[in-house]
């Protein structure tokens, strides 16, 4: 890195030249600020990291191609364990490896190319002053600054952070180590504590392969039960003993390391002192597993956009910025804090569980993305023409939503709008009630979103009773908590959507009521209704038509029209939920073929776990009922004005459709009937 002269002015010093402040600085560079990156070389041993897609596209957006990076490693998913005599599960997470010295010199080369100054050196003392501040530096020079973006991890100075937020502190210890056999993806531990055992902490451990068959282990813990690193990378090895997931003869390649990790957002810390603290300094960090890469660099993005949109205010517009992309994750992450071990309990218990609800939660807590944010099946293919008059009203549907249920349920959030910044592609209800609105010519106004916005709460309470109750199983202190969560979360999101409806539109009560009544009818005889799945996918797709044609004031046949092409649209999506299912591939309500056929959501003979050629013929059967109602449903949309409204709804279906559409051009001898995604069931050691 080149030198700066004492003294010297600059417009914005970014303190902390690691993922989230060279981000920042590239950022701002690109923009045409005079930027100033101060930070010491790593003084660690180089180390692989994992990157997840929101990370990748994070750094894409300023023209950074890591996958072209010598050393980067493509992976596509990553395996979850938990408990000895629990199988092992595979999820779906595109993203690539690389060693961390790797990325931050190809992140300060970027930024230096772009025009920002490189000084390795550290801030000793921030000090503020008039429209700006004053920086001290380690090696005797000073800098005067109007902004500072604070980088530097986690640091009582820079984070201020309360007793409170000290309780969410963690240690991440880290090693290399050399093995005999390659490490094919990355593996995540959670190490949860036996019955009865208050004492003990529970902790994550991170494999992340590496080359020349390397792995890099990095274990999250509570540093004040494990004081050493060493003995922190002892404990994740005795519990990687207990997992056939280890790759074998593991040797030390560095010594440990390690260092803090504030996983508590506190709002007040942007706010307060002269700098804007971004990724780990902010406490940006997922207190159940450690990861914080993504929430590092999109951080950093917003601090260089507040900076350049509001310099008189950025500390505001940053803090507002945060809050609109991380919707309920800093109030998950508060309530995880506060109730460490509960949330690791319920964790736990739903880490294998297949219920959809619960697989959405667990990629809500555990996954960068969200719920969302991998389901990219499930988006409409419309001109930014055509979505351009749903932004006001979804956009007041998402606050409706958001204000609701982020402080009660904060995780509901995640799975509500984790991806909140493609809202208008998304499959939801509140495209088919816009959709309905627009074939009549009215523009969906957002004085309606609450009502929506109930629909919404509504159906996703709808899938904590998509299934039928399993049988009673063995519960830690006698509570069954991923059944309790299951049962509360819907309980909750049914009163809530209730009490909207009632406060804001009590017209629509009672036909909110009977709609509720439907959708619980469909699964109160349990296992003697086999096509329950259909009925409740018509049903939950034909309530947002109905009230979008009510309230857009169309004619009995315009209105029937609108209920028939949803119904049947309900019947496309299940379709084709049931082909990706026969390929063993993640659906979009995350959930396998096993659930959709023990529990009825699907006609599907229950042979075909079993006997492949079934599956196949099922496989082709499913398709060709996506078909023919996609076509049928094309049928209605004929009897619908050629408008917005009716390319709205036809972009909806072809979404809800996909997977039975691609189906149609895939051969049968390409399709993985053998190579299942369900959980790996090989015994551990």
């Amino acid at each position: 890195m080149t030198a700066t002269p004492a003294h010297a002015e600059t417009t914005v010093a970014v303190l902390g030249a690691g993922p989230s402040g060279t981000t920042a600085a590239l950022a701002l560079a690109r923009r045409g600020h005079h930027v100033t990156l101060i930070g010491p070389p790593p003084s660690h041993a180089d180390r692989r990291i994992l990157l997840s897609g929101s990370a990748i596209a994070a750094l894409s957006s300023l023209d950074i191609d890591l996958a072209a990076v010598p050393g980067a490693r493509q992976i596509h998913r990553i395996r979850l364990a938990t408990r000895a005599n629990q199988p092992v599960e595979s999820l779906d997470f595109p993203g690539l490896t690389i060693g961390d010295h790797q990325l931050r010199a190809t992140l300060v080369d970027a930024a230096r190319s772009a025009g920002a100054t490189c000084v390795e050196d550290s801030v000793t003392t921030i000090t503020p002053a008039d429209q700006g501040a004053d920086l001290a530096l380690a090696s005797g020079r000073r800098f005067r600054t109007r902004h500072v973006v604070d980088a530097r991890g986690h640091n009582d100075s820079a984070n201020k952070l309360d007793s409170a937020h000290n309780v969410g502190m963690r240690w991440a210890s880290t090693q290399t180590f050399h093995t005999n056999a390659p490490l094919n993806s990355p593996v995540l531990h959670l190490a949860i504590p036996a019955q009865h055992t208050p004492d003990q902490t529970p902790f994550a451990v991170w494999l992340i392969p590496a080359h020349d068959n390397a792995v890099t282990i990095t274990i999250i813990h509570n540093r004040q039960t494990v004081p050493t690193d060493e003995q922190a990378l002892k404990l994740a090895l005795d519990q990687l003993d207990l997992h056939t997931t280890t790759p074998p003869g593991l040797t030390p390649a560095n010594s440990a390391s390690g260092g803090p990790l504030a996983t508590t957002y506190n709002p007040a810390t942007i706010t307060i002192g002269p700098a804007l603290p971004v990724g780990d300094a902010a406490g940006l960090v997922n207190p159940f597993t450690g990861e914080g890469m993504s929430y590092a660099l999109d951080s950093g993005r917003h601090a260089a956009t507040a900076i350049t949109t509001h310099p008189t205010d950025a500390a505001n517009s940053y803090s507002r910025a945060l809050e609109r992309s991380f919707v309920g994750y800093f109030e998950t992450s508060r309530h995880a804090v506060r109730r460490y071990q509960l949330a690791w309990r319920v964790l736990a218990a739903a880490a294998h569980n297949d219920h959809p609800f619960i697989a959405k939660t667990r990629r809500a807590i555990l996954l960068p993305e969200g719920v969302t944010g991998l389901a990219d099946v499930a988006r409409l293919d419309l001109d930014d023409a055509d979505t351009l008059p749903l932004k006001p009203f979804l956009l007041a549907c998402d606050e409706v939503l958001a204000s609701t249920v982020r402080h009660d349920w904060p995780f509901l959030a995640r799975m509500l709008l984790s991806d909140i910044g493609d809202t208008r592609r998304r499959l939801r209800p509140a495209i088919l009630f816009a959709g309905a609105t627009l074939t009549n010519g009215h523009t969906p106004d957002p004085s309606h979103a609450t009502l929506v916005a109930a629909v919404e709460l509504a159906s996703l309470a709808a899938l904590t009773f998509l299934t039928t109750a399993r049988a009673p199983t063995t519960c830690l202190r006698g509570i069954d908590w991923a059944t309790t969560t299951v049962i509360l979360a819907g309980d909750y999101l049914l009163a809530e959507a209730s009490r909207l409806v009632a406060a804001h539109s009590p017209a629509y009560s009672f036909s909110f009521a009977e709609w509720l009544d439907d959708l619980v009818a469909f699964r109160s005889s349990g296992d003697a209704i086999t096509a329950a799945g259909i009925d409740i996918f018509e049903t939950l797709y034909e309530f947002p038509a109905r009230l979008g044609a009510d309230i857009a004031q169309c004619d009995a046949q315009h209105g029937q029209a609108l209920r028939d092409y949803a119904r049947h649209t309900g019947r496309t999506f299940l379709h084709g939920e049931e082909v990706l299912a026969l390929q063993h591939q993640r659906t979009r309500l995350d959930t396998t073929l096993d659930t959709l056929i023990r529990h009825h959501i699907s006609a599907i003979p229950s042979s075909a776990l079993h006997d492949n050629d079934e599956r196949r013929r099922q496989y082709h059967r499913q398709i060709k009922a996506c078909k023919s109602e996609h076509a049928h449903v094309h049928d209605h949309l004929r009897r619908l004005p050629d408008n917005n409204g009716g390319r709205l709804l036809a972009a909806f279906l072809d979404a809800a459709a996909t997977p039975g559409l691609a189906g149609l051009n895939r051969p049968a001898s390409g399709c993985s009937f053998n190579k299942s995604r369900q959980p790996d069931h090989r015994p551990t050691r």
